[in-house]
């Protein structure tokens, strides 16, 4: 039997995963796949790198900071296998090892001037992610939802008492009682439906627990009416505006525990009104993305202080979701608002397990040397050093007939072998992706220290060559997985054949982004951070101070680097490792690819903002490390080329992704509508795959690439037939 070629452009998580789910047994080698991959590594926006240099202790260096949702479903689904098939590595025999499953976030609130941080615990839910049994639905999110707003107005005794004066008043004109008749309406309706034959997984047991958990069972006959939606409506609306004429301005800034239950809450239910109210159980929530969220928001009634807090800050920092990259005072706040709601929903009420998983190490060798390992294992033949230039049609204007690449460098063997076996202090053998191409594989050379790399569009090492492939004889079918700012520049053809196209790159934006790494001496009990010891888990904390305004407690990494105190100039080893993330602005004079020293300059401006950042925003989170000025005191950094005072600055990582691979795909208001789904390309053997395409989630994270990669394979090869989260 000939095999059917397929070519799949881009080893980010949409081309790894299209590759792994295109080469399962199922098929019985059907197809014969090839990825092409620009510079020496996989990973696109997630790639990840250890640093050769010996003194800097194969230290890893990220695009920027990376969590794993519980509710990643597909993406979980496809590390998972490529573990099982990997093998050990290093600390990792399972994926349960490259990942920590996490209960705790962090929102920061600045609203009465000061910093006050809140933790927020998750309870877990039945499953794991990727185990293949069915994800939560919308019933399941609202359920859940319901069951944590009755929790927390039985844990605090104001909301509690909302609208209860001394003498006894029906139920239904306290929360608990509006609560409780929700709960049994949506019993009721739950019942209807299930007798009715739909499917809806184990709901009604979750209210029925929920029920007995928060003993709200008012007897409320006269309010049942199965399938009432209005009347549940119309509860709910009750209690927004108890929780709005009750609890004032004033009363929250004054106890700002109560205030972060009331921004909560106001979320939560102003969340699950306006999805009953415009239809979205029988819509889904893609037709509310025409509508900015906070926009959707205010419509349903959520309170203006609710707007202005931490909660909603955070929902927007998280996917980067600021046109232009403006954050702040001038910042311009832009998220879709179906694809804010179901985001909203899936991550605090539709995850297994836990609520977020943390990894281990960097991305590189959690996610995709596993991945490469087991596709390299099943005969995935790789193109490094690949860069594609143009996707050329055939005469009929229908068919992708020629893929034109430039070849950056010559290899010594027939394959370039690209992961760094790198020792761990205790022996163990750990397999990661270095940060630069390993020069002795190569006979071209290679960019020198300091200049932009093979990844970059202005890397100044010359093509080696020039390769055209061609439909019929070095492929049968495309699968299109490089990042959408990239894509432009590659596909002029198919925007003159296809204006669909045309309106993508037209309305859907891509932003820069920056981040920055600090290693610090001492160990995070010593920073001053959480001086009340209401955490347990290491810190992940959204919505702080602009523009890098989310940061995480990554020391977890530092078991998996090799720093002892003989390796570098400071004769010490770091206690403390924390990342720093969030948008960078555009730049409207960005020079074309021959300005080689462009990357650094864009680099050494995010290092400059860096080192005004921990000038004057680290005194609320770690105080212990300040000086009497309250800025980062460096003396408590740590620099492994020995330096003291600020020049340890220089011993710190810092990035700016300023090239069209690595900029994130946002998912602003009105532009849902001009993605393209994997099977809808307008070109018969052209499949796009990465979170750029039309995939059920619609914005930029690591599932919607995972099931964007899932969605080529099944337009492809019929398989897998079952995509969970695809739907609403």
């Amino acid at each position: 039997m000939q095999k059917e070629k397929i070519a799949i452009l881009g080893g980010g998580v949409g081309g790894c995963t299209a590759a792994l789910w295109l080469t399962d047994p199922i098929h019985n080698g059907k197809y014969e796949v090839t990825l092409y991959q620009l510079g020496w590594r996989l990973g696109g926006k997630g790639a990840s790198g250890r640093n050769l240099d010996p003194n800097l202790g194969h230290r890893s260096e990220e695009h920027g900071l990376h969590i794993w949702f519980g509710f990643y479903e597909n993406a979980f689904r496809t590390v998972r296998k490529a573990y099982e098939e990997m093998g050990p590595n290093g600390p990792f025999r399972t994926w349960k090892d490259a990942y920590s499953g996490s209960a705790e976030g962090v929102i920061s609130d600045h609203h009465t001037g000061a910093w006050n941080f809140w933790g927020y615990t998750f309870p877990p839910y039945a499953g794991e992610p990727g185990d293949g049994k069915p994800m939560p639905g919308v019933w399941d999110f609202i359920v859940r939802a319901l069951e944590w707003i009755a929790k927390n107005i039985e844990d605090h005794p104001v909301i509690k008492n909302l609208g209860r004066p001394s003498t006894p008043v029906h139920p239904v004109q306290s929360p608990v009682g509006v609560v409780g008749a929700i709960f049994r309406k949506v019993s009721d309706l739950i019942e209807s439906a299930v007798e009715a034959g739909l499917e809806f997984v184990e709901a009604h047991t979750h209210i029925h627990r929920a029920l007995n958990t928060a003993r709200l069972l008012p007897s409320l006959p006269h309010l049942i009416n199965p399938l009432d939606i209005g009347a549940i409506i119309a509860d709910l609306r009750t209690f927004h505006h108890l929780l709005h004429e009750t609890v004032t301005d004033a009363a929250m800034d004054l106890d700002r525990d109560l205030a972060r239950l009331v921004y909560i809450l106001d979320l939560a239910i102003t969340s699950v009104l306006g999805a009953l109210v415009d239809g979205c159980l029988r819509k889904g929530f893609d037709f509310l993305d025409d509508i900015e969220y906070l926009d959707w928001l205010k419509d349903h009634g959520a309170r203006f202080h609710t707007l202005q807090s931490g909660v909603i800050k955070g929902l927007y920092d998280l996917p980067f979701a600021y046109d232009d990259g403006l954050t702040g005072p001038g910042g311009k706040p832009n998220l879709a608002a179906g694809v804010a709601l179901r985001c909203l929903l899936r991550i605090f009420f539709g995850y297994k397990g836990s609520y977020i998983y943390k990894m281990n190490a960097g991305m590189g060798e959690t996610v995709f040397a596993p991945l490469y390992i087991a596709l390299k294992k099943r005969g995935v033949k790789f193109e490094f050093f690949h860069r594609v230039e143009n996707l050329g049609l055939g005469a009929d204007k229908q068919t992708v007939a020629t893929i034109d690449v430039s070849r950056q460098a010559t290899l010594k063997n027939a394959d370039y072998d690209p992961l760094l076996h790198m020792p761990l202090n205790d022996g163990k053998i750990f397999h990661v992706w270095p940060s630069e191409p390993f020069a002795d594989q190569l006979s071209s050379p290679v960019p020198a220290p300091g200049e932009p790399s093979f990844e970059s569009r202005w890397c100044p090492a010359p093509t080696v060559g020039k390769r055209t492939l061609n439909v019929g004889v070095d492929f049968d079918k495309v699968v299109l997985a490089i990042s959408l700012a990239a894509v432009e520049k590659i596909t002029p053809e198919l925007s003159a054949a296809n204006p669909r196209w045309c309106d993508m790159f037209t309305h859907i934006k891509t932003v820069r982004t920056q981040c920055a790494q600090l290693w610090l001496l001492p160990k995070a009990a010593d920073l001053g951070w959480d001086p009340k010891h209401q955490l347990k888990e290491s810190a992940l904390v959204d919505a702080y101070a602009d523009p890098i305004n989310t940061w995480m407690d990554q020391s977890v990494i530092l078991k998996t680097e090799t720093w002892t105190p003989a390796n570098n100039q400071s004769g010490t080893v770091p206690g403390f490792l924390a990342y720093f993330c969030g948008p960078a602005e555009n730049d409207p004079a960005e020079p074309p690819p021959g300005v080689t020293g462009y990357p650094e300059t864009q680099r050494l401006k995010t290092k400059a903002m860096a080192i005004s950042y921990f000038k004057a925003e680290i005194k609320p989170i770690w105080p212990k490390v300040t000086d009497a000025a309250g800025a980062l005191d460096w003396s408590q950094a740590f620099d492994p080329n020995g330096g003291a005072g600020i020049a340890r600055a220089d011993g710190q990582y810092y990035r700016m992704n300023i090239d069209p691979t690595e900029r994130y795909v946002l998912s602003v208001a009105g532009s849902t509508k001009y993605r393209i789904r994997a099977t809808e390309s307008g070109f018969r053997n052209l499949f796009p795959a990465g979170d750029w395409t039309l995939n059920g989630l619609n914005c930029g994270c690591v599932e919607s690439a995972a099931l964007s990669g899932v969605e080529a394979s099944r337009a492809i090869s019929g398989f897998p037939t079952d995509i969970p989260g695809e739907k609403d």
